[in-house]
Parts: C-alpha cells; structure tokens; sequence
C-alpha cells in the first residue's frame, strides 16, 4: 500500500517512488492490521509518503528507450534441405513461419546479393525484410513482399 492505497503492481508503483518522498514504511506480517478487506493476502509492505505520491522523472507514455543489442555472433538456423529424391516427395508439411534468416549475406561492390531458400508448403505472401551494416558503418533496410502460389 501506499498512501492507503492497494496495488496490485506495487512493484511498478516502487520503481517509480522517489525515495525522498517516503515519511514512513512498514511491513505487516499478516492483512490483520490492514483497513478494509484485502483476500487472499498474507500481509503488506505499507508506505506513507511525506505529502502525496512523488514520482521520478517518468518517460512519456509515447516514448520508449531502445538499447540496440550491437553486434551479435552468428547463430545456426533450421532450414530443411531437399538432396533426395524422397526428402523432395516426403508426405511431411513444411508450416514454418520463420522461412529464412542468415546473418551474414554478402553483397557485391554493385549491392547485389542472391538469397536461395525453400518456402513452407502454404501458398501466402513472404515479407522479405533486409538489415545490415555496410564496411563504412552506413545501416541498411530493404522490404519488399514475395507471394508464393500453389497449392499443396
């Protein structure tokens, strides 16, 4: 609680109290002392602040903070392989979502790549999305949509 106030996010109300504001905090082992009817509790975390809730400085509810993972290694992908007759006649249905991911596409000095890859067994529309970093540092996007047809 804090200020006679429940929360059920108590944690999140925390993460934003500024620790200068609070005037008094105690812990009841048990919801006995607590005013009105709390279920399901087994006791409270009570704060009274010096004179009403003061919040930190809070991001705006329209911005969010992006910490960019950076360079990442590369990871090994599943994608299915058809060198065999039977795999290319197998009764099993390709329903991945994911069709193609590789880390390390290499481009001509023109900005020209081949991408190969086997699509799922369901006739839908691919988006094709490309991100990079070129030698020079310089980011890089392509999307672009692909639609497979057929029928299974």
């Amino acid at each position: 609680m804090i200020d006679d106030v429940p929360y059920d996010n108590f944690y999140d109300q925390l993460d934003m109290l500024d620790v200068s504001a609070i005037e008094s905090l105690f812990v009841l082992r048990d919801n006995l002392g607590l005013v009105g009817y709390y279920p399901n509790t087994s006791g409270a975390i009570v704060i009274t602040t010096k004179s009403g809730i003061l919040y930190k400085n809070t991001k705006s509810r329209n911005i969010d903070r992006i910490i960019p993972l950076g360079y990442q290694l590369p990871a090994e992908f599943y994608m299915p392989t058809y060198e065999t007759p039977e795999k290319v006649e197998s009764s099993s249905i390709d329903v991945r979502t994911t069709i193609f991911w590789k880390s390390n596409v290499q481009f001509t000095n023109e900005g020209e790549a081949v991408v190969e890859f086997y699509s799922a067994d369901i006739p839908t529309t691919y988006e094709i999305i490309g991100e990079g970093v070129t030698s020079s540092g310089k980011m890089i996007r392509l999307e672009q949509e692909v639609i497979i047809e057929g029928t299974y």
